[in-house]
């Protein structure tokens, strides 16, 4: 007859019993899965607008054991958005541009400053609803001696509304300059030039189910490329010193002064004012009007000139200067 062992036996039903909770364990843990899926299936037939979260709770059964629950706040549209938004763009008609005034050209940084207006004209600026488009192209045909360059800029505005109808019907086909700027870094580029304009070549006007949006297309035959703006962008009419006045007064919202014919000799500013550490970078265009007693500006405190070159301020003639510190201008350009 076999020897009964006690110990041998308790043993056994001990690890029995626990194999009994191990496994009653995994099956309440399963059921509370089951149960959490059907509640997040049926939430998702009864909610459709909760589907995605009704879906996490699914997905969240599955790894239960693992991590808790925590809560996820929602991000802005700059991390779910590919593209930023509110880009400016100025569209500046040719026919605006003050052609008695030579048009700025590119120095070696590709930089280009103030562009000239005529009186009573100001740089009207267009909120694009996505990313502008330039696009450049250039081809070479076989046995030809030049290459054929083509710049295309794209813009899309959103909504159907009086003002883009209006710009359609008035300025299909005008000739413009193109500034744009980043929404972001404020960086301002600039296309065209009044000798090779931009032209408004094509507009696609939806109002459907997809879109209620106006797509403008420019065009522009040429090799050049975009280049960086540093001027002012033109809001209202400058500021005209006075005749003789040896200071120039610096003022907050106005970039652009005309220096007048001295009264009875010519007169030479000296000094500057109405400047702070906020004006750093401002751009101050000085547009001469002088003709026999045309004011003038040398190179020395407050200014710092090109080549130490002074500049008179005779008619047609602009000095642009770039705020350095409270107390110093730097030229930039000159026309």
């Amino acid at each position: 007859m076999r020897q009964f062992n006690l110990d041998s036996h308790m043993s056994y039903v001990t690890k029995k019993e626990k194999a009994r909770k191990a496994s009653l364990f995994k099956s309440a843990i399963l059921m509370i899965g089951l149960l959490f899926g059907l509640l997040a299936a049926y939430g998702a037939f009864s909610e459709p607008e909760n589907a995605v979260k009704n879906v996490i709770v699914t997905a969240g059964t599955g790894s239960l054991a693992m991590c808790a629950m925590v809560s996820i706040n929602d991000v802005s549209d700059r991390h779910t958005s590919p593209n930023a938004i509110g880009h400016k763009v100025w569209l500046i008609p040719v026919s605006d541009i003050d052609d008695t005034v030579p048009f700025p050209t590119m120095n070696v940084n590709r930089e280009v400053t103030t562009i000239p207006m005529k009186s009573g004209k100001f740089m009207h600026y267009f909120e694009a609803h996505t990313i502008p488009t330039f696009l450049g192209n250039g081809t070479k045909e076989a046995n030809a001696i030049t290459i054929t360059g083509t710049n295309t800029f794209t813009l899309v505005m959103g909504g159907n509304r009086a003002e883009l109808l209006n710009f359609i019907e008035e300025y299909a086909g005008t000739k413009f300059v193109i500034i744009y700027q980043e929404c972001e870094s404020g960086i301002m580029q600039g296309i065209g030039n009044p000798c090779k304009a931009v032209t408004l070549s094509t507009y696609d006007n939806k109002n459907d189910a997809e879109s209620r949006s106006v797509t403008f297309t420019f065009t522009q035959q040429t090799i050049q490329q975009p280049w960086t703006y540093i001027g002012d962008i033109i809001r209202q009419n400058p500021i005209t010193l006075t005749a003789g006045a040896t200071t120039l007064a610096i003022v907050a919202g106005n970039n652009r002064y005309i220096l007048p014919n001295g009264t009875s000799a010519t007169y030479a500013i000296s000094a500057i004012s109405g400047i702070t550490v906020a004006d750093i970078g401002r751009i101050i265009t000085l547009i001469g009007d002088g003709t026999t007693n045309a004011a003038t500006v040398a190179d020395g405190d407050p200014f710092l000139l090109v080549d130490g070159a002074t500049w008179t301020a005779s008619k047609t003639k602009e000095l642009y200067l770039k705020v350095f510190d409270a107390n110093t201008l730097i030229e930039v350009g000159r026309i």
